[in-house]
């Protein structure tokens, strides 16, 4: 089950949604028709996933509202939106979605986006960040004289890589 927030201003789309939902297993934990009230909205549900259209109600569109809740939040955002011009692409990409989902669509295409953005933030949880230097010290293993020994890198290999990482 994941708790699931609805960004949308299509009130019917959005009364599909939840029941959609519910019957995938899902909980919805609100509906809200602005960037501000999907704001206001995360920081009292704390959702798994947030559905967003692209242009919402107010003075605050989803890319907007959507990279403000991921500078606070590490929630995944799947747009889901009539919007799929290549402008509007370029610019939602700034905001890092889990997913893109173009209106009208069929069930099967949100849920596997829904599922999608769910598997790649439990395998975040599964496998936590190594730690600072392994990256490096993992590069610097690849490369071994004859008799099979670490060749060290050089100061300037080492900023290379570190940028790298």
């Amino acid at each position: 089950m994941c708790r699931i927030l609805i960004a949308d201003n299509e009130l019917s789309l959005v009364a599909e949604l939840e029941r959609q939902l519910l019957r995938e297993g899902h909980q919805v934990v609100g509906s809200v028709v602005s960037g501000r009230q999907a704001i206001e909205q995360t920081e009292k549900s704390q959702p798994d996933l947030i559905l967003m259209e692209i242009k919402l109600s107010g003075d605050m569109d989803g890319i907007t509202a959507a990279m403000r809740i991921k500078e606070a939040h590490d929630i995944p955002i799947i747009f889901v939106t009539w919007y799929g011009d290549t402008r509007t692409l370029g610019e939602a990409r700034w905001a890092h979605p889990a997913g893109f989902v173009l209106k009208p669509f069929q069930w099967n295409q949100l849920n596997a986006a829904i599922e999608v953005a769910l598997s790649r933030k439990k395998s975040q949880w599964d496998h936590p960040p190594r730690p600072p230097g392994w990256y490096v010290n993992s590069i610097s293993g690849l490369n071994r004289n004859k008799e099979g020994y670490a060749i060290r890198l050089t100061p300037t290999e080492s900023q290379v890589a570190n940028l790298i990482v």
